[in-house]
């Protein structure tokens, strides 16, 4: 017991100082929650309240949050059951877990490995599109695979470019563009001037997921209407044998979709690797041996 207190203790100074700055206590939160050291047990024998330079804290669950700059709160009183579920699952899951120890920014890397260790479509000195790459998980993967950070010199070096509407911080071997709008022209353009893909690119990854609304139907519209903007590009880029791989939602317009990529590539999977969850709705549909850009994508 006094050796499970004793490093305790030690986490909790180390969260304390990554917790001081707002970015801080953000990733002091992903942190705890994943972390998930000592479970019920140690939480338990530390319940209470101490001080700890100056930050409060209150020990009674395994949940966090911030209230003040300088408090921390674990807390259960009024919380949804929705909020429950998530963080049973979150503190449950071997792959958020597994994320932290392979250093990987969410379960989400998985996802991609999985598909690429049995479809073998990455390989290096590849040029890759990542639409919708924040926070980085399937960038990081990608810079791996296709070598874009020389790990190995004596394999050809790829490239990869990352696009996000959302903020995320860089990813080294890999260029970025945060805060980016992959569906509007300018940063299409943006994209293709880091590239500078003269005999066009080897494959697009879209992992872009609109904001859900709650509505099934209007959601997987969504969906596959990003899916079509990043399809559109890619034909427009992409050398004859690439690829292109998306995510997409469950629902009526996927029989459409999957038959308007049968018309530019030879090859068209549906992927559900272990790692997606078995309750959720999303597929990944693998489109490889792209023909050559012959007739117009037809688009929702």
């Amino acid at each position: 017991m006094n050796h499970e207190l004793a490093t305790l203790s030690t986490f909790v100074f180390v969260f304390v100082q990554v917790a001081r700055t707002q970015e801080g206590r953000q990733r002091a939160f992903l942190l705890f929650i994943t972390m998930n050291i000592f479970a019920e047990k140690s939480l338990f024998l530390m319940r209470g309240r101490f001080v700890s330079s100056g930050l409060l804290f209150k020990f009674s669950t395994s949940q966090c949050f911030f209230d003040k700059p300088n408090k921390l709160y674990l807390k259960s009183k009024k919380r949804g059951t929705s909020s429950d579920a998530w963080l049973r699952r979150q503190l449950s899951d071997p792959y958020v877990k597994w994320a932290q120890v392979e250093q990987y920014r969410c379960r989400s890397a998985f996802k991609l490995i999985e598909m690429d260790d049995k479809h073998k479509f990455l390989f290096p000195g590849m040029n890759i599109i990542d639409c919708g790459a924040a926070p980085g998980s399937w960038t990081q993967v990608l810079v791996k695979r296709c070598n874009s950070n020389l790990d190995d010199a004596s394999r050809a070096q790829g490239k990869v470019v990352s696009v996000d509407i959302k903020d995320f911080t860089e990813v080294e071997g890999a260029q970025i563009l945060p805060n980016s709008d992959f569906t509007s022209l300018e940063t299409q353009k943006s994209v293709l001037k880091l590239l500078n893909p003269s005999g066009g690119i080897d494959g697009v990854v879209s992992d872009m997921a609109p904001s859900a609304t709650g509505f099934q139907e209007m959601d997987h519209e969504s969906i596959v209407k990003l899916s079509y903007s990043a399809l559109r590009f890619s034909l427009k880029i992409s050398k004859v044998g690439g690829f292109f791989l998306t995510k997409i939602w469950e629902g009526a317009l996927r029989s459409k979709f999957e038959k308007d990529l049968q018309l530019y590539y030879n090859r068209v999977q549906v992927v559900k690797p272990k790692s997606s969850r078995s309750d959720s709705a999303e597929i990944f549909l693998l489109a490889r041996d792209f023909k050559g850009l012959k007739t117009k994508c037809d688009s929702t």
